[in-house]
């Protein structure tokens, strides 16, 4: 699939959790303190109890800009001679 349609990146902001050492978790990245909490520590029930020792650990919540981009993946290896490699063997 080809095209010359080009998506802009775009910016976001938001809060991420940050490790011990100083590690920001990208997977943590939402817009409020709370979800970026959420994120990583899903129980409900515990998850105060958890924050509080992780806080306790060095870890801390940071406010951070985000770039969004969609990824664009190149074909190092033609279609057609994926085929016939395949209809070789």
């Amino acid at each position: 699939m080809s095209s010359d349609r080009t998506l802009q990146s775009s910016f976001a902001q938001g809060y991420a959790l940050c490790s011990p050492e100083g590690t920001l978790l990208p997977h943590s990245f939402r817009g409020t303190k709370a979800e970026a909490i959420a994120s990583v520590f899903t129980d409900a029930e515990s998850r105060d109890a958890r924050w509080t020792a992780a806080e306790q650990q060095g870890m801390t919540i940071e406010f951070v800009y985000a770039r969004v981009f969609t990824p664009v993946f190149f074909s190092s290896v033609s279609l057609s001679r994926v085929q016939n490699v395949e209809i070789d063997q």
